[in-house]
This record gives structure tokens, sequence and C-alpha cells, in this order.
């Protein structure tokens, strides 16, 4: 609970949090509390919009001035602006083929980026489980990338599923979140093609 001097009170087990500023004794001062993540920790908003840390909440590195004067301030609202962390992303989401038998050999391409312009990846990738079926080249490199994807033999009719799995480092070595690529072959007996008559205006 907060009170109008910014003194913070504690209920049940909560454990105490010490303020980092000097208590306004006497006076309607504190407006509005907010709890860090850690529940550790707090942001309090004095009634001229001037923001204070207390507990292991870190004191903010740029208070923006009140615009309209004392009293103005009534509510705090916190919001992370971290960027999310950058992540290996494939373009297409997923790989679908299709191939009849008698018919040339499917195959396509896809491209490997980061979600971060100007973020650079060492990424590797493998078929999980492993399917001899398919071929994947190359399985390596520095982002961004282009990989083919390709069924090097006839295969009998049927549906073919595999997973192509990317892990990926950034600059620092740290690893990156893994990201999949699910692949789907159907391979049948005829493929017929439809084609629908133009029409002009």
């Amino acid at each position: 609970m907060l009170g109008n001097s910014g003194r913070v009170y504690r209920g049940g087990k909560a454990p105490e949090i010490a303020p980092q500023y000097t208590l306004h004794s006497g006076e309607d001062w504190a407006r509005d509390i907010e709890l860090a993540d850690d529940q550790k920790g707090y942001y309090l908003l004095d009634k001229d919009g001037k923001i204070y840390a207390g507990g292991t909440a870190q004191p903010l590195t740029y208070n923006v001035p009140p615009t309209c004067g004392g009293g103005a301030a009534k509510d705090l609202e916190l919001a992370d602006s971290r960027a999310a962390p950058a992540e290996i992303v494939h373009s297409p989401s997923q790989v679908v083929m299709f191939s009849a038998s008698g018919a040339a050999l499917p195959s396509t391409r896809i491209t490997v980026n980061s979600s971060s312009p100007g973020e650079v990846f060492n990424w590797t990738a493998h078929l999980d489980p492993a399917a001899p079926w398919l071929s994947v080249a190359p399985t390596s490199g520095t982002t961004p990338a282009t990989i083919d994807i390709s069924v090097p033999n006839a295969l009998p009719v049927g549906k073919y599923m595999a997973t192509l799995r990317f892990s990926a480092t950034n600059r620092s070595g740290q690893q990156v979140q893994v990201a999949d690529l699910p692949i789907e072959l159907r391979v049948w007996a005829n493929l017929h093609r439809v084609y629908l008559p133009g029409v002009l205006k």
C-alpha cells in the first residue's frame, strides 16, 4: 500500500521494500506505484510527474519533465521497451511439393535470415528425423542464405513428411532459438492439371 508521503506499507508475509528516495512527511506527494517484475522493487510517481525507484528497481536514466505543472500526474504504467531477441527465420514457413510417377522430380528453394536487420547468424540445418528421400544443400552457412531442397530419386506413391531444423548462434556465440521448417511431399500415380479459360474485359 502506498502512503501519500511516499511510504510503502506491506501486508501479510510480503518482504519490506526500502525506498531509494526521501519521504515527504505531511505532503500529498505520492500518486501511484507499480511493482517491478521481481516483486522486490517498485516505481513511484509523484504529483509533479517525477518517477522514483524503490527496492531492487533500477532508477530511470531519464525523467521526462512535467509539462502541466504540479498535481498533474495521476497514474503510472510500466512498459517494457526492450527489443525482442533476434531469431532465425525462413521463407516460406513450410514446404509442400507434389510429384507423380514418371514425372520430373520436384525441387524448391528457401531463404534463411535473421529477424533483426543487420544481425548475422552462423547456422546449421539437419533433417529431424533423418529423411533419405530428401536432399538439402547447403546445410550450414551465414545469414542471409538460400537453401535448395529436392527429391533426388523417384518414390512410390504416398505421403512423405520431414522437418528441417535450424540451429544458429549470433556474433557473440550465443545460441539462438531453434526454428523448424515442415516439409511435405505427396506422390500420386497421376497428376492432372486443369487449365481455366481466361476472361477478357
